[in-house]
């Protein structure tokens, strides 16, 4: 798809035949594997339809079957454009569409690569075929900016000065472009020109367009004037944020490299700090850190940071940082910081930080039971402002944290809609994240609806291995054992011993694996997180089965707020089941008797 709509097998070009056939396949193409109805692909190859136009379309299948599938046998089924009720889905191969790889691959001079013209070439100018060469268009430009930047990083600025004055020849109002040159410049101890490229990128955005420079080129064109060197962090800080959302292998490296960073910002002055410090602007799902050292960190140079002279907008970016980065700890700072965060991007109108506020306001409210209906109304302000600012790593976000919040309340109808529309954006903008957040909701479906034991842990286990794989190493840690463990509950059966072993759930899990030996008194009370409800649940169980009824009392006072709900369901990726199923069994067990017995051989 990048460059003339070609296939191949083997190696060897496909005949395609016409435009509409082309069209056609690439309109299945960026249907992403979804089934297209006929009388879609009708409505988007004809403004005015002619007749036998679904015939014609079905023509036009039956021919790339042929040229795709040359050795098939007669009237055996296709394998790649296969029918599905009253429409079409093309089955690619793994690999199989330069797209998936230019969007999934973390090295920009391999997606560079890739282009062999514009992309969709050769299908027409229909209006989706317009828009996803728009959209690739704007990607193939920031992935050049990337490398760009990557070459000015490591050693050859001079490179990146020739790269980015080709974009801005083509392109000439790119801000950003405007910017990378000039730290590419500098980098190459070239101060003057890059002064002169900041103020012609100043004067041609007013003669051209009637627009005032940007607050990058400004701050950067200021930094360039004071010669503090500091021109590189800003772009730094880009580069974080785009390595993290790719997950696996960039989500690691963006962590090694925020220390780094973090580390460089000390020695700065406060303003510039506190960009760095609240710049790592990442949407986060998860309320349990993927590096809690350096979330510490994190925390305490934010704090300090909030003690100097600071503009709102960077007082709210750091109280949000706060509040993401203490997530799934007790205390009520991350709430207070948040709301803060919140309070100030409203007052300055400024949807960028109100997004990353909304986050850490998500995040925060885990610190206590029963806050579901405040995360739907948090997840559909996410997705409203983000919709209309274009930004979509937080749109995908929203979507995502309704999904947890209906799967909560067991409305899994709802949910799927939002899994479905954070796959499509994801789709688009080349986020595999999403897609591990899809598997989950799909295994916890399976979950509620009583598929067997074998089924559902072939599920866990596929999740298991893509989570090891490093997709979201917050969750990585105790994710087998407790998996495991619930899904035993579920069907009955005795909790093995291996999920008695030391992790991060072993408090809550060991009663189950000892039985009536274990000291329920001695278990603490669950962290604050998507998981502290279903572990309540646990700890609900054993006081069932021991019969003590003091830490029977003690469950049902915290599931208070959430009975109604579904645990553990708003992770969504792991359940008990409903809350009341716990809690029932122990309001009846307290109303036997008044006298208090504690579990340890009782």
């Amino acid at each position: 798809m990048l460059g003339p709509v070609t296939a191949w097998i083997d190696g060897v070009e496909v005949d395609l035949r016409g435009p509409q056939h082309r069209a056609v396949l690439a309109r299945l193409v960026l249907a992403r594997g979804r089934t297209v109805p006929v009388q879609t692909l009708v409505d988007d190859l004809w403004t005015a339809p002619p007749e036998g136009a679904v015939g014609a379309v079905r023509t036009f299948v039956a021919a790339l079957r042929r040229a795709l599938e040359p050795d098939r046998p007669p009237r055996s089924p296709a394998r790649w454009l296969v029918t599905v009720g009253s429409g079409y889905a093309l089955r690619t191969p793994p690999g199989g569409l330069d797209v998936e790889e230019f969007s999934h691959t973390d090295d920009p001079e391999r997606s560079l690569a890739l282009w062999r013209g514009p992309a969709y070439d050769g299908v027409g100018d229909h209006p989706w075929a317009l828009a996803e060469r728009r959209r690739l268009a704007d990607e193939r430009l920031h992935v050049a900016e990337l490398l760009a930047e990557r070459r000015t990083r490591d050693g050859d600025p001079e490179r990146a000065v020739a790269d980015l004055t080709e974009i801005l020849d083509e392109f000439p109002y790119r801000e950003n472009s405007w910017r990378l040159l000039a730290v590419a410049l500098h980098t190459a101890g070239r101060r003057g020109e890059a002064l002169a490229v900041l103020r012609s990128a100043r004067d041609r955005l007013v003669d051209d367009l009637g627009l005032d420079a940007g607050e990058l080129l400004q701050r950067t064109e200021i930094e360039l004037l004071q010669d503090r060197g500091s021109t590189r962090w800003p772009a730094a800080v880009d580069a974080l944020n785009h390595l993290a959302v790719s997950g696996g292998d960039g989500l690691r490296e963006a962590r090694d490299r925020r220390s780094a960073t973090l580390d460089a910002a000390r020695s700065l002055d406060p303003r510039t700090a506190a960009r760095i410090v609240g710049g790592f602007q990442v949407p986060a799902l998860w309320s349990r850190s993927d590096d809690p050292t350096q979330a510490a960190h994190v925390v305490a140079q934010a704090e300090e940071l909030l003690t100097a002279e600071l503009p709102d907008l960077s007082r709210a970016r750091l109280l949000a940082t706060i509040g993401i980065e203490t997530r799934g700890l007790p205390g009520a700072r991350g709430r207070q910081a948040a709301a803060e965060a919140v309070r100030l991007a409203r007052g300055l109108q400024n949807p960028q930080a109100l997004v990353a506020a909304l986050n850490a306001a998500y995040l925060a409210s885990f610190s206590r039971l029963g806050g579901t209906a405040e995360r739907r109304a948090i997840g559909t302000e996410l997705v409203e402002v983000s919709a209309r600012h274009e930004m979509v790593p937080y749109e995908i976000l929203g979507h995502l944290v309704l999904v947890q919040t209906y799967c909560a309340v067991g409305d899994l109808v709802t949910a799927r809609r939002h899994v479905e529309a954070a796959e499509e954006l994801g789709g688009r903008e080349g986020t595999p994240l999403v897609s591990w957040f899809a598997a989950g909701f799909s295994v916890l479906r399976q979950s509620l609806s009583g598929v067997g034991f074998d089924v559902l842990r072939k599920g866990q286990l596929s999740l298991e291995r893509g989570l090891a794989d490093g997709a979201m190493p917050g969750l990585q840690e105790g994710f087998h054992e407790l998996t495991l463990a619930a899904t035993c509950v579920q069907h009955g059966l005795p909790v093995p011993g291996e999920c008695g072993v030391d992790g991060p759930f072993r408090p809550w899990l060991e009663p189950l694996v000892r039985g009536g030996s274990a000291d329920l008194r001695r278990v603490p009370d669950p962290p604050p997180g998507h998981l502290e409800d279903l572990l309540w649940c646990l700890l609900g169980l054993a006081a069932a089965r021991f019969d003590d009824v003091d830490s029977g009392r003690r469950v049902l006072a915290a599931l208070g707020p959430v009975e109604h709900e579904v645990a553990g369901a708003s992770s969504g990726f792991v359940t008990l089941g409903p809350v009341a199923t716990f809690t029932v069994p122990l309001r009846d067990q307290g109303s036997e008797t008044p006298r208090s017995r504690n579990g340890a051989g009782a």
